[in-house]
């Protein structure tokens, strides 16, 4: 599909109130539009006793991509689906703020539950990947630091012009 929307959930807004919830950053979520318009979705499905397996899904919203493989047992009418929404650039700065480090990381979604239930409600942010990020943080906070004090031992050592020249020489700074 090129084009299309799904009514009844805004995706983008979703997700923002689900990470600044986290953070304690309570939004009204009354106040947008729920839809959420999407660009070229593919998927390929395979389907086997009327249960629809699908592992490639791809979609583009505003301003991220969406990732998704699960299974849809129609007999059962229920679905066991995980989407990942990664952000590609901060859309929400107009109406809802979030965290810039969270561009390119992705943000698991699991959606569960029977046909019959509020579609808003099958899908829960999974937490795991606040660990992953913040270890990303951590670990980029630590190669920071690492690299202020070698470039404070080597200008010690060279002087400011002999260290920035060694520095060029292994960073291509």
């Amino acid at each position: 599909m090129a084009e299309g929307v799904l009514k009844g959930i805004d995706a983008a807004q979703s997700l923002c109130q689900g990470i600044n919830n986290l953070s304690a950053l309570w939004i009204d979520a009354e106040q947008v539009d729920k839809a959420t318009p999407f660009a070229d979705l593919s998927a390929s499905f395979n389907l086997i006793n009327g249960v629809v397996s699908n592992s490639d899904l791809s979609a583009q919203l505003d301003a991220m991509h969406v990732a998704g493989r699960g299974k849809i047992n129609l007999p059962q009418q229920n679905l066991d689906y995980r989407i990942g929404l990664t952000l590609q650039d901060n859309l929400f700065n107009q109406s809802c703020s979030v965290n810039n480090r969270l561009e390119g990381v992705e943000i698991p979604v699991n959606c569960t539950g029977g046909f019959r239930d509020e579609p808003a409600r099958l899908c829960r942010l999974d937490t795991s990947f606040i660990s992953n990020a913040i270890k990303a943080e951590a670990k980029r906070r630590v190669e920071e630091k690492v690299s202020e004090k070698l470039e404070d031992k080597l200008k010690e050592k060279l002087g400011e012009e002999g260290a920035g020249k060694v520095l060029q020489g292994l960073f291509g700074k």
